[in-house]
């Protein structure tokens, strides 16, 4: 922080009464505006590991969704995808940047910047946009003091790796940041929500800034053309993320349920179908069902699986993909059924 930015700070501080770390007004005629502003919010911290905490953008993105319900700013919250997250401030095309806080950050004098959050971020807005600034100060200052706060810090700042967990003994610790969210939308699917947990770790590990080479994104690792046939374009908000995955795994399991043998067998084949495609899936049936080859159960495709390896599958009418190796799906299955054991075990 410059001379010039300090003393800035110390002048606010002087209208403000310290609120650990924050600014809080004096005077209730110092509340954030009535009218109703709406915020571009870009998150730059893709590719960042905060040294303090696992789920940055998570945090980021709740502390935001927050402002949004607590004063009359409505945040649009976007991950940047550019190196210089700051000339798009100055372009005046976003209205907040959060970005990674480190000693060598040159804040231009024209940005104002809260102090350093807990996870080491900090949010900047152009000094222009003085209600913003005006409602975002005092937001933080009030809010960072309530147990609200406190418990999105908590949520998001272990790694929740579960196999470390489970050979410390971490029984019955939260499984992830959103289990409340998993359980609902399980619940929905008729899952056990730890299997859907399981699936969310393998997909993401539970960071929704995550984009994949392929392009899927967020919690679920949706692809956007799938996402869009579930009605959201905004993959990292990770409820709405997760609405669409599950509104999608429902939809093929009601493709596959006239094919699995039972529950479990239909969730595997769920499961293959998600990673896959449903289109390999049925490849896979289709050829079992033309060989005469029992298919329904996933331990019966396994055997069928190798033929889908082989050119004379490209002469097979009902195959309609071509060749599939298969080894990513079955490696996708077994590391997700293993995921299951291990929280079933951290959450019996």
């Amino acid at each position: 922080m410059s001379p010039r930015q300090f003393a800035r700070y110390l002048i606010l501080s002087l209208v403000a009464l310290p609120v650990t770390g924050f600014l809080q007004p004096r005077q209730p005629e110092r509340t954030p505006p009535a009218e109703e502003e709406f915020v571009r919010c870009a998150l730059a911290l893709r590719g960042w590991s905060s040294p303090v905490m696992t789920y940055s953008a998570g945090f980021n993105y709740e502390l935001l969704e927050n402002l949004g319900e607590e004063t009359p700013c409505t945040p649009d919250i976007f991950l940047t995808r550019h190196d210089y997250p700051l000339d798009s401030l100055m372009a005046d095309s976003v209205d907040m940047v959060i970005l990674p806080f480190t000693d060598s950050l040159d804040i231009p004098e024209t940005f104002f910047s809260t102090p350093v959050l807990p996870d080491s971020t900090v949010w900047i807005i152009r000094d222009s946009r003085e209600n913003l600034i005006r409602t975002v100060n005092v937001w933080l200052g009030q809010f960072q003091g309530t147990k609200a706060f406190s418990s999105i810090q908590q949520r998001f700042k272990p790694s929740y790796e579960p196999f470390k967990r489970v050979e410390n003994e971490r029984i019955g610790t939260p499984l992830s940041p959103y289990d409340e969210l998993l359980r609902q939308y399980a619940k929905g699917i008729g899952w056990d929500w730890r299997m859907l947990t399981a699936l969310v770790w393998n997909e993401s590990k539970f960071h929704i800034e995550l984009r994949s080479p392929r392009g899927a994104e967020g919690l679920m690792q949706m692809m956007p053309h799938t996402a869009r046939k579930h009605h959201t374009d905004d993959m990292l908000n990770p409820e709405e993320n997760l609405r669409a995955a599950c509104e999608y795994l429902q939809r093929l399991q009601n493709m596959f349920d006239d094919d699995a043998a039972d529950p479990q067998e239909l969730m595997r084949f769920t499961l293959a179908a998600y990673n896959a495609g449903e289109g390999r899936l049925q490849d896979i049936l289709n050829y079992a069902a033309y060989a005469g080859k029992p298919h329904a159960r996933w331990s019966e495709l396994l055997e069928v699986i190798p033929d889908m390896r082989e050119e004379s599958i490209l002469q097979v009418d009902t195959v309609k993909l071509g060749i599939f190796q298969g080894f990513e799906t079955i490696k996708y299955i077994e590391d997700i059924e293993a995921l299951y054991q291990a929280f079933c075990t951290l959450a019996p």
